[in-house]
């Protein structure tokens, strides 16, 4: 069972949106596909909150009862380790019953002192499973997702929703199967006009490449709306100077919590001109900086479109693990330092000790 993990505010928020306040649990539903980045449907999603405010928003496709005490667990592992003092959880579904037995199961499963509420959430209406008094409606309390203060002030705040989780995954699928050929036939003259190149020179080219792309990003619209300017000549240089391991990772260590939504705009153009066989870099280095930028939604769509095309990949078992354990994008402060020295890379000059084919 797989959870994504969003942090606070949720993906395409900057540093200095405005705080969201949420004064009940019809505020809580309003605010959750803002959280995501996208809208859940057949799905538990899990509001961790510490000191009034959400520390992790995690999302899984919706369990059967009977396996909703795994959940369970899971979601108490994930209090433990983010200092989690409450625990919303919330059940998207039009399987009303199914939903229901799930919401009883994890009542049983975890800590009443942790889960002050369960919620089931169908189309505009929503029912608290934990209301033992008759402040409930029983036909459920009416919502309008559209309409509500909150969601107008997220929209401000530059938070981008998208209509469905299948909508985010297509950001990761790559080029329509019509357009293979030809772009096959592009990645591979690029590969032969940079075959002559030493691995310093490649290595200091997808150095200058990224900065140049990460600049032309307009950091305060959605990525998807973003016109960086790349073109197919860049994106494609980029594509094939990340197959090589080392430089690869020297594009990886450029990345920085500040500039990590455009390090996403970046890889998310390189991935969709990616044929599959060389599609395992840029959508590993698309979900690193998606981790870095808080989206753990499409972390976890690069995580799993990796594992279908290149099983072994192993920068791709290292995504998932960033998934599964849920660790905030401020470890990434701590890991590039080891990076960069390992490298001999500086964010400053992008230079690097190392030579070879």
């Amino acid at each position: 069972m797989s959870l994504s993990t969003c942090r606070p505010g949720g993906p395409e928020r900057g540093p200095d949106a405005q705080r969201l306040t949420v004064r009940g649990p019809g505020d809580l539903v309003v605010l959750v596909p803002y959280l995501l980045g996208f809208r859940p449907s057949e799905s538990a999603v899990a509001v961790l909150i510490s000191g009034r405010r959400v520390v992790l928003t995690a999302r899984v496709d919706l369990p059967t009862p009977s396996g909703a005490a795994a959940l369970g667990r899971q979601l108490s592992a994930l209090a433990r380790q983010h200092g989690a003092e409450d625990l919303v959880v919330m059940l998207f579904s039009d399987r009303g019953a199914e939903a229901r037995a799930v919401g009883v199961v994890l009542q049983r499963r975890v800590r009443a002192s942790l889960l002050s509420e369960v919620l089931y959430v169908a189309g505009r209406r929503w029912w608290s499973l934990t209301c033992c008094s008759d402040c409930c409606p029983e036909e459920g309390t009416p919502y309008d997702p559209e309409a509500h203060p909150l969601a107008a002030q997220a929209v401000l705040a530059g938070v981008l929703v998208r209509p469905s989780r299948a909508q985010l995954a297509e950001v990761v699928e790559g080029p329509p199967g019509g357009d293979l050929d030809d772009r096959r036939a592009a990645v591979a003259r690029v590969g032969d006009e940079l075959a002559v190149l030493s691995r310093t020179e490649r290595t200091a080219m997808v150095v200058e490449l990224v900065r140049r792309a990460v600049s032309l990003t307009v950091g305060e619209v959605p990525v998807s709306e973003r016109t960086t300017g790349l073109g197919e000549a860049l994106t494609d240089r980029l594509l094939v100077l990340v197959r090589d391991i080392t430089v690869r990772d020297v594009a990886w260590a450029l990345m920085s919590r500040d500039e990590a939504l455009g390090h996403v705009a970046v890889w998310a153009q390189v991935v969709s001109r990616a044929p599959v066989e060389d599609a395992a870099a840029p959508l590993c280095l698309l979900g690193m900086a998606a981790w870095i930028a808080g989206d753990g939604a499409l972390l976890n769509c690069s995580a799993e479109r990796v594992a279908q095309v290149a099983p072994t990949y192993s920068m791709g078992a290292l995504l998932t693990d960033l998934s599964d354990r849920a660790l905030a994008p401020s470890f990434w402060d701590h890991l590039v330092e080891d990076l960069r020295a390992e490298l001999g890379v500086s964010p400053g000059t992008g230079s690097t000790g190392s030579d070879g084919p």
